[in-house]
């Protein structure tokens, strides 16, 4: 299964923090953002990983390389961030099946991806594609990989840090 990571947005919420770095290099418990995705992704069975870049994307690429505990990792460049249903679309010719963290999704969600109209902002939403999937009569379930937590504000990031310290203690006492 290949997941598709959009990681091409700036985290502008995070002001400062993103000011010099993608969203997806912020530390959270000692690690960058996207460590801890990628690991999910892997835990949950990826055998591939298609990253969406864009907003200094070489230091994701530099960061990360080709692999990430031995999965490869295959790069698409976002050139206009338009929002995660136009992330996922950007990925299409590299990969099969989605997850986005929440979601493992049929091919078919590149199809739905394409057919979403933008929202008010000028973004292409990922949740109205997987409303057309569902409307069509896909069965769409979620399956919990732990706590989830938006990284979207500087408090957000430090709710990631607990959290991820929370279930490291967890893991090491269980």
């Amino acid at each position: 299964m290949d997941a598709v990571i959009p990681a091409a947005g700036r985290g502008s919420r995070l002001g400062e923090l993103t000011a010099d770095r993608p969203k997806g290099l912020v530390d959270v418990a000692g690690r960058p953002l996207l460590a801890h995705v990628f690991e999910t992704a892997v835990d949950a069975g990826a055998d591939a990983l298609v990253v969406i870049v864009g907003y200094e994307a070489a230091q994701i690429v530099d960061r990360f390389g080709d692999t990430f505990e031995g999965v490869p990792i295959t790069y698409v460049h976002q050139r206009e961030r338009l929002g995660l249903g136009h992330a996922v679309v950007q990925a299409e010719p590299s990969s099969t099946l989605v997850t986005t963290g929440c979601y493992v999704l049929p091919e078919d969600i590149f199809h739905a991806c394409a057919l979403v109209r933008p929202s008010a902002e000028g973004e292409y939403q990922l949740s109205e594609a997987v409303g057309l999937l569902v409307r069509a009569g896909y069965d769409v379930a979620t399956v919990r990989l732990g706590e989830r937590v938006n990284v979207n504000t500087s408090e957000d990031v430090e709710r990631a840090n607990e959290t991820v310290r929370g279930e490291s203690r967890t893991n090491r006492n269980g």
